[in-house]
């Protein structure tokens, strides 16, 4: 894994470095009234990662990367002109099933069960996974965010369940030297996607073994922002399916945090949460994603730019 690491750290950043013009030319990300940046940048620098995913998912009989890649292709795709929501949707769904039909919750609970049975658990897990891609999707708005903290949540998925995540690790981190802030290009949803299918396909993978499922709440800082803006903007009264500047990380940014501290707040949680996990006992993992709960409150009472409909925010 050490010899695959380098390779997999040096050949994300010679992809990045040989692509870059390319992405200046067709995958240039304009500001708009939404951007969080004020020039354009490149995106689409997750193919970086999702040609080494890939490439050493094959090499290692792992999977998951592989499966994922229809569904990055169609990020490739939306980030060079646009497509369908329905048809990324329908993607994102046809990702999760083939996640199902493939894992172990399928094998040991959903395949034992009544016919009616099976399409509920299955249409389920379907809601659940693609929910989990797009808030991962949705994360990705400020520099360096979602892969640093994403690094660190695959790292403890490789510690304890799925070594052969080692190499993904190093694309990412290759691609993190080229999107931390300030950042010289962004995953865009050929990437951030892919992320989020991995992440969802391995815990489905892990979901026969209750405490190893639990590493899904190492995510908090993600998950929890994207889920709380989504009830918060349906009590509102807005379109949820919307664009919009009102997660947590976008107001602190706009209450003047920097690109730099956001993702360092949102990594340090991240990291606690995973020593929590990795060394402590049960009680004291919940104890630390309750504390994140609270300080995120903290933040956002204390910092961050007033939650209101995307209308007011704008005027």
């Amino acid at each position: 894994m050490t010899a695959q690491f380098l390779i997999s750290l040096f050949l994300s950043i010679i992809i990045l470095k040989g692509m870059m013009n390319f992405l200046k030319k067709y995958f240039l990300d304009l500001p708009n009234d939404r951007s969080s940046h004020l020039k354009p940048i490149p995106t689409g620098g997750g193919i970086s990662f999702v040609i080494c995913g890939c490439l050493f998912g094959a090499i290692n009989d792992f999977w998951l990367p592989i499966l994922s890649l229809p569904l990055s292709l169609i990020g490739f795709l939306d980030d060079l002109r646009g497509l369908n929501p329905t048809l990324r949707y329908l993607t994102q769904a046809l990702t999760c099933l083939a996640f199902i039909l493939d894992s172990k919750i399928y094998e040991s609970v959903i395949q034992n069960s009544t016919i009616f049975s099976q399409i509920f658990f299955i249409v389920l897990l379907i809601l659940v996974g693609t929910a989990i891609i797009n808030f991962l999707n949705f994360m990705d708005g400020i520099d360096g965010i979602l892969a640093s903290c994403m690094v660190i949540i695959f790292g403890v998925l490789a510690i304890r369940s799925f070594p052969y995540l080692v190499p993904f690790i190093a694309s990412i981190i290759g691609f993190l030297k080229f999107n931390w802030p300030p950042a010289k290009i962004f995953m865009g949803d050929v990437g951030s996607t892919f992320i989020g299918a991995v992440f969802v396909g391995c815990i489905f993978q892990i979901s026969g073994n209750k405490n190893d499922f639990l590493m899904i709440f190492i995510a908090t800082p993600l998950l929890l922002d994207s889920f709380i803006c989504v009830i918060r903007r349906f009590f509102n009264g807005d379109n949820i399916f919307k664009p919009h500047k009102l997660h947590l990380y976008q107001r602190l940014n706009q209450a003047g945090f920097s690109h730099q501290k956001v993702s360092v707040i949102y990594l340090l949680t991240t990291i606690f949460l995973a020593l929590f996990y990795l060394f402590g006992n049960l009680n004291m993992y919940i104890i630390s994603i309750l504390s994140t709960l609270i300080f995120g409150i903290f933040l956002e009472k204390k910092y961050a730019f007033p939650f209101r409909n995307y209308k007011k925010l704008n005027e």
